[in-house]
């Protein structure tokens, strides 16, 4: 067992109180210096997912309809993008509920389904080249946003 999963099980046994007091906040603060590099990944993206959604909910509080605006869409992009896996599943879910999302035809490397421009172009009621723009300024927000650049795969 890794010096990190000796510490979170240490760290578990806990109420909260007791690890955000002294000794309980040291001994998180070692678990965060020795924690492997995929979990340094999830703590970053979940701590910059939760800002996102602050930034979102307080604008759309302020306006319903900012929502459907175009300053609105990276935000969103970035906030899937960092969606902890859980909220990410939790969302394409309901897009699916929804009807919201193409059939998908093509996968990547790891079953996730892959959309063309043109699909979801047909999806949305506009044109490919709408698509594509909004494609561009979700790179241009977060580059790995919604873009999939890898191979693909058809779906059986």
């Amino acid at each position: 067992m890794s010096r990190f999963e000796e510490l979170m099980q240490e760290i578990k046994k806990h109420p909260v109180k007791w690890v955000e007091s002294g000794i309980g906040a040291e001994m998180v603060k070692e678990a965060y210096k020795c924690a492997p590099p995929e979990v340094l990944r999830l703590i970053k993206n979940s701590l910059r997912h939760n800002e996102l959604m602050r930034q979102i909910f307080a604008k759309q509080e302020l306006d319903p309809e900012w929502i459907h605006s175009d300053e609105a869409r990276p935000l969103l992009a970035e906030a899937l993008s960092v969606a902890p896996p859980g909220i990410q599943a939790q969302m394409d879910a309901k897009l699916k509920e929804l009807n919201m999302l193409p059939t998908a035809t093509m996968c990547d490397e790891n079953g996730n389904a892959v959309y063309s421009l043109e699909q979801l172009a047909e999806k949305m009621g506009g044109t490919v080249e709408d698509v594509q723009r909004a494609v561009e300024e979700a790179k241009a927000h977060h580059p790995s946003a919604f873009i999939h650049t890898g191979p693909v795969h058809r779906i059986h």
